[in-house]
């Protein structure tokens, strides 16, 4: 199998290094070569920051003050490339390229799956190279880590509609965990609402009901979305913060979560990193009481 895959690339060696080339030069070329230059950008890198100056990886601050209006996973994946890298641009901007180009593997495979070699290979050079993936794949902040997992949660649950696999099921379900640690409930309500009418137009609403509520597919969605070690108070209280923001109630409420062993480890090691990394020039100096 490997050894067949690897004589249809190289029968497409023209699309094949023509979707390489677009997703490196898309995605890395340059990366940490401009400044961060959007607020959104400024503030996910700042509260980053603040995970190592605080020692605290659990919960999110912006100058000072708790910043519940994202969940916690693009912080975490920051952090660790922040810990790998320093304190840079590139390092900021890293995981938003890797999640970029994941989007971009799988919309390949998902279309080698349904067509075939050459088809997937044009479908990853048309998304590598629009313009609105190029930019959020160079931006510090969440959108290609919610949009790469929105697409492997539709990707997944077109296959298991397609094959009545469950693997396909529990899958989606994963994706759309880890996009609620992303994002928030729209990494749910999307899946959901896509799904529900492609069945309504099948005329099998039975199939969707009993895929959406699969009790061990609703178990792990809340292992991941819900628990992850009790070190998520901002995957929650952001739908809150965001609700709270829309109707006029006041901010979120500010709430302590200790975190399981996994989290533990975590904040040690990251804790011992944090004396390690030195601020960078271009962020304002806050003082924390």
């Amino acid at each position: 199998m490997p050894s067949q895959l690897l004589a249809a690339f190289l029968r497409q060696r023209a699309l094949s290094a023509l979707a390489l080339g677009t997703l490196l030069i898309s995605f890395f070329l340059l990366l940490g070569h401009a400044p961060l230059f959007d607020v959104d950008e400024g503030a996910f890198s700042q509260a980053t920051l603040e995970m190592f100056q605080r020692g605290d990886f659990l919960s999110t601050y912006l100058n000072g003050q708790p910043r519940y209006d994202k969940p916690i996973l693009i912080y975490w994946l920051q952090a660790v490339s922040v810990a790998t890298f320093g304190v840079n641009e590139f390092a900021f901007r890293f995981p938003s390229a890797l999640c970029a180009t994941f989007w971009v593997v799988l919309t390949f495979l998902f279309v080698r799956r349904c067509f075939d070699l050459r088809c997937a290979l044009l479908a990853a050079i048309i998304l590598a190279g629009s313009l609105g993936v190029y930019i959020i794949g160079r931006s510090a902040t969440a959108d290609a880590l919610l949009n790469s997992l929105i697409a492997a949660s539709m990707f997944s649950a077109w296959l298991h509609l397609e094959t009545g696999k469950r693997v396909w099921l529990y899958a989606t379900f994963a994706a759309i965990g880890l996009g609620f640690l992303a994002k928030g409930p729209v990494a749910l309500l999307i899946p959901l609402a896509v799904t529900f009418v492609f069945c309504l137009l099948r005329r099998d609403l039975k199939t969707w009901a009993r895929a959406v509520f699969d009790w061990r597919g609703l178990l792990l969605f809340a292992a991941i979305a819900l628990n992850a070690s009790n070190a998520v108070p901002s995957a929650t209280l952001s739908w809150k913060s965001n609700l709270d923001g829309e109707l006029g109630t006041g901010p979120a409420i500010t709430t302590t979560l200790t975190g399981g062993s996994c989290a533990h480890r975590l904040i040690r090691s990251l804790s011992q990193l944090a004396r390690e990394c030195r601020r960078p020039r271009w962020l304002p100096s806050h003082r924390h009481d």
